[in-house]
């Protein structure tokens, strides 16, 4: 009779408290993690809820109007040693292509919050196993709004249970971001062969 007392009195207590605790998870703050809100979970592999996480994390990064939040974001995913590997941004950016388009996490870190935000992008899917994730994603409306531009982002997790990307392969239609930005490209003349 005692016990059942005090598990509810105590059930209760953990209830009415853990939205006051920080760190989200229903309250409880994951003691493994830097990053507030990021899921407590069984093992050191990612689980559904962890993956989520991290893509909303990164998404806001780049689309959060006030930059300074992306920084903060960016301060607490991004881990130490971060490269970054994308032909798209390399060809945009003038680039070699095959090498690093950021190596390092303040530069990364740099060059994304000090440029403006994505107007808005669209999740398409995630997919992930232990330590990997996959995010396709859209971005209806850039720039110009010439084009939708797709993309995918292939994420490497240091520790699952910390959540910090170590690096980031991706790819998307760099040729339908030019256009956005106001770049102009020309079929071959002729037009295209079959």
């Amino acid at each position: 009779m005692k016990f059942a007392t005090i598990t509810t009195v105590l059930t209760a207590a953990g209830t009415a408290c853990a939205g006051l605790i920080p760190g989200g998870n229903g309250g409880y703050k994951n003691p493994f993690s830097p990053i507030p809100g990021y899921p407590i979970g069984n093992g050191l592999c990612l689980t559904d809820q962890r993956a989520q996480f991290i893509v909303d994390a990164f998404k806001t990064i780049l689309t959060a109007q006030d930059r300074k939040v992306a920084n903060d974001v960016a301060q607490t995913l991004i881990a130490d040693g971060y490269v970054e590997e994308s032909d798209s941004i390399n060809f945009l950016a003038g680039y070699p292509l095959g090498g690093p388009s950021f190596s390092g996490k303040q530069t990364y870190i740099a060059g994304v919050v000090n440029a403006p935000a994505i107007p808005g992008m669209d999740t398409l899917d995630i997919f992930h196993d232990c330590t990997h994730i996959a995010w396709r994603w859209n971005v209806p409306h850039l720039g110009l709004n010439k084009y939708p531009v797709k993309g995918i982002n292939h994420f490497t997790v240091t520790q699952p249970n910390k959540g910090t990307v170590i690096q980031d392969n991706l790819e998307f239609n760099s040729i339908a971001w030019g256009q956005d930005i106001g770049w102009t490209c020309q079929p071959p003349a002729g037009g295209p062969s079959n």
